[in-house]
């Protein structure tokens, strides 16, 4: 079996997601690491994971996201 390792989609975060990691989470066709990210950070300020920094970018007073990750997804 192949693995495929791709970065989260959240935009905020660094994870490493492995498509056949049964706590992966897909929506709309993208990979996320877990339910905060797929879920935008609506409710949750950040993944969790160990050396992520999605938890820890600075947000507006809506808590949207107020300076995004700069590298871009394949």
């Amino acid at each position: 079996m192949t693995t495929i390792m791709e970065v989260c989609a959240c935009p905020r975060c660094l994870c490493e997601v492995d498509h056949q990691d049964p706590g992966v989470v897909i929506k709309g066709g993208l990979y996320y690491c877990g339910k905060q990210c797929a879920e935008g950070h609506q409710n949750y300020p950040g993944c969790g994971h160990a050396n992520c920094t999605c938890y820890s970018l600075p947000t507006d007073d809506m808590g949207k996201v107020s300076a995004e990750r700069t590298d871009s997804h394949s």
